[in-house]
């Protein structure tokens, strides 16, 4: 992806068009955010210029829009640094990212489709650079490490956390149409959508809407605890589980030592008692990681 440049260029276009797939990218404005505009639009005029990319609306549609009901004059400027349609995007989020005061849950949704265009453009550059003849690159995983990276970067630039930008990827993902609506216009919380977007039907989930913020609360909730009943019993994290692991290793091996220098030692009595000591650490810790593992 080559290094997007606010490069502009004046030009008055005879029609531009409008993409659905970029246009979806943008938060819709609220009914009086719309009417705010359409009002200062037929008193000032439009100020600002249409940006366009190939004669393709990047930022301006509500403007176009308003300015096509009341034969509004406008103006266009044309990006001229955009080699493709995914950087496209990558402009029209950043963009809105940096103009608009988006709520939490839209700039997480922001983030989340930055990290997913970034990725598979990432992932474009690296197989073309592999690229060698006929021969084709070997597909290469990606550690989890990495994808939480990526997140919490396109979290970092959204001013978000990386969670959220968990979250509103599940609600993007599973989510239905009521339920991204109602995200949308600040009547649900971003981590209870995410929720029962993930784990209930689309069909709960709209119930849950139609009650409001405490019907999808209540719903999340519901879930979380169907959740865990069914795994039962909450076991100790896998860093647990390690500790007790490296305990055991420890102390069997303290213990030979202790007892390779028993020789060596005049008070026998104590030395045994260390021994024996490090013995019930390492059996208590075996006991420990066989709770775990049941």
């Amino acid at each position: 992806m080559a290094n997007i440049k606010d490069e502009r260029k004046e030009e008055m276009k005879e029609e531009p068009e409008t993409k659905t797939e970029f246009q979806e990218l943008i938060p819709s404005l609220t009914n009086e955010e719309y009417d705010k505009l359409e009002a200062s639009l037929i008193v000032e005029g439009c100020r600002d210029a249409l940006v366009t990319w190939k004669g393709i609306v990047l930022d301006g549609h509500n403007r176009l829009r308003i300015c096509h009901e009341h034969s509004i004059p406008f103006n266009t400027v044309t990006l001229t640094d955009i080699e493709s349609e995914e950087d496209a995007k990558v402009w029209i989020i950043r963009n809105q990212m940096a103009r608009r005061n988006l709520t939490p849950a839209e700039r997480s949704r922001l983030a989340a489709k930055l990290k997913e265009i970034e990725t598979e453009l990432a992932k474009g550059r690296q197989l073309a650079g592999l690229k060698h003849g006929d021969k084709k690159p070997v597909k290469e995983h990606v550690p989890e490490r990495e994808k939480g990276q990526a997140r919490d970067k396109a979290g970092e630039k959204a001013g978000v956390s990386g969670k959220s930008v968990d979250a509103a990827e599940k609600v993007e993902t599973f989510g239905s149409e009521k339920l991204k609506e109602a995200l949308h216009d600040g009547v649900v919380s971003l981590t209870p959508a995410a929720e029962i977007a993930q784990h209930l039907s689309k069909e709960e989930q709209d119930k849950a809407v139609a009650i409001g913020k405490k019907g999808v609360t209540a719903a999340s909730k519901k879930s979380k605890e169907a959740r865990g009943a069914a795994r039962g019993p909450t076991r100790e994290p896998r860093g647990q589980f390690n500790h007790y692991m490296r305990m055991i290793d420890a102390a069997n091996e303290c213990k030979v030592i202790l007892k390779a220098v028993k020789g060596l030692r005049p008070d026998q009595q104590r030395l045994s008692k260390v021994v024996n000591a490090f013995g019930a650490v390492r059996d208590s810790a075996a006991a420990i990681v066989k709770s775990l593992t049941r």
